[in-house]
């Protein structure tokens, strides 16, 4: 890259290095990497070389929707360079239709407040801990099933019919409680 009029910045020009074109120094992009700041080529030199590079545009197709299985124009698909087709295999309207709205995450969100509020109340009206009556904080509570043959804990997830016939088939244990019932029930 040949530098020219170097006693002002403002008036510097550069020879391109593919067009061999003495141009101002604003038709060439920054590059800081380089003592002269800017790159080798101009600006419309890299734009022909970029558009050169890309491939031609893609000739009209239609493509089958994996989830509704109606073949579509690829207009009706999301862009996905990963793919070999270069679109997604399910359709935008298939997409949109599986995505959870904002009411439904909502309306999960309710629910989830509402039965830690149930656990919550049902561990302090059964009186709290059932072996040394702590009942002073629910968070310190935990559920211990009656048979031992439950292995898993109460979600708050859970809908409120089964979370009301686990909560039946349940007692209440402080975490202290439990940690002692628990470790001599292993040794045993």
């Amino acid at each position: 890259m040949t530098i020219y009029n170097t006693k002002s910045s403002r008036f510097r020009s550069y020879e391109c290095s593919q067009c061999s074109l003495v141009k101002p120094h604003t038709e060439f992009f920054k590059n800081t990497s380089r003592v002269s700041k800017r790159n080798s080529s101009c600006k419309d030199c890299q734009k022909e070389s970029r558009t050169a590079r890309m491939p031609n545009p893609p000739v009209e197709y239609s493509i089958e929707c994996s989830s509704c299985l109606v073949t579509k124009e690829a207009d009706y698909f999301h862009k996905n360079k990963g793919n070999k087709t270069g679109r997604n295999s399910t359709c935008r309207r298939c997409v949109s239709k599986s995505a959870p709205t904002y009411t439904q995450d909502t309306k999960k969100q309710e629910r989830l407040a509402r039965n830690k509020v149930v656990i919550d109340k049902y561990k302090t009206i059964c009186g709290g801990c059932s072996t040394c009556g702590f009942k002073e904080n629910p968070v310190a509570l935990e559920f211990v099933h009656l048979s031992s043959s439950a292995k898993y804990t109460i979600r708050a997830s859970w809908g409120a019919v089964r979370l009301e016939k686990e909560l039946s088939q349940c007692r209440v244990l402080c975490s202290n409680c439990y940690l002692i019932e628990s470790h001599t029930n292993n040794i045993t």
